[in-house]
């Protein structure tokens, strides 16, 4: 039986990032000393003696990036409650337990979950930041891989007639510097779905995301992904510093917010526009893609923040 969720968390510390564990599913804490690493498994850590046998011991960094190198046990262990099996993970270090309110916790939103392994069960937003909840028996070395959701297959991007010949405002932007050398490239949405331009805020990363999905924020009252959008789209630029701003908008059906950082040339031009189709060739991912075409010396992407948004059909 899963242990009754409490509003009692432990805070650990892998990798340099600190998670919450629900303290209903600990068991016990140990040193790691007490480890005994004759005949351990492949990853694990050892095995600790319990009154109930021996248990396995993982390193909570091993599990949450399953295929790197071990870690050395130099953290406390936490012994786990487990519908699978006994096990407990090492961490880094332990900052002492805190109580977190209902209003204070969030769903992990879409974007950023893997469906194929939902190791993170929710966020809570504290004093010192956003942190990730994990679920344990979802990290377990004996877990079963959920069924990753069907992804449909990639569209072939729209002509520009999809996003840029309609009345109303476009809000254009880039997320890199380019030199008048280059094609830039610039996005666009409706004026209708920006909703705030601000500083950056602190980000947390989410490991498993997807690659394009820099972590999550907190903002107002709640929870904000942030996406990268040119990662998104297939475009990598190497060594680019951090974009100046964050852009908050909204999905077209205004179900979902997300934040995307971009430079400060953002515009708003009036619609339609004197667009020309593009003829040539881009490393672009069309599911996330509405329109490309070229403008105004640039090339520019309509994204479709709904597919961002839920990613493997999830809204």
């Amino acid at each position: 039986m899963e242990p009754k969720q409490t509003n009692q968390f432990v805070r650990m510390i892998a990798g340099g990032q600190t998670y919450c564990l629900d303290i209903a599913y600990v068991r016990g804490i140990l040193g790691n000393d007490a480890i005994q690493q004759e005949s351990r498994t492949r990853g694990s850590l050892g095995f600790v003696p319990t009154g109930a046998g021996l248990v396995p011991i993982w390193h909570l960094r091993e599990r949450l990036a399953e295929g790197e190198e071990v870690p050395e046990a130099t953290g406390p262990i936490i012994l786990l409650n487990s519908q699978i099996a006994p096990w407990g993970i090492c961490v880094d270090h332990l900052q002492g337990s805190i109580e977190v309110q209902p209003e204070n916790r969030f769903p992990l939103p879409e974007v950023v979950q893997n469906t194929a392994a939902p190791i993170f069960g929710e966020l809570l937003h504290c004093e010192s930041g956003l942190h990730l909840v994990i679920k344990p028996d979802s990290l377990h070395p004996q877990a079963t891989p959920q069924k990753q959701a069907m992804v449909p297959p990639a569209a072939t991007p729209g002509t520009a007639e999809a996003g840029t010949g309609q009345g109303g405002k476009l809000f254009h932007f880039t997320t890199v510097p380019f030199s008048e050398s280059e094609l830039a490239l610039r996005f666009g949405v409706s004026l209708t779905q920006v909703v705030e331009i601000l500083d950056p805020l602190p980000v947390t990363p989410v490991p498993t995301a997807p690659n394009y999905i820099s972590g999550v924020a907190g903002w107002r009252e709640g929870v904000l992904p942030v996406v990268n959008l040119s990662l998104a789209l297939g475009f990598d630029f190497p060594d680019q510093t951090a974009p100046p701003r964050l852009l908050v908008v909204r999905t077209a059906q205004g179900r979902k917010l997300m934040g995307i950082p971009i430079q400060r040339d953002a515009k708003v031009q009036n619609l339609p526009l004197a667009t020309q189709p593009f003829r040539g060739e881009l490393p672009v991912q069309g599911r996330f893609l509405r329109t490309i075409c070229e403008w105004e010396g640039a090339l520019l992407l309509i994204p479709d923040l709904d597919q961002l948004a839920f990613p493997e059909g999830t809204g």
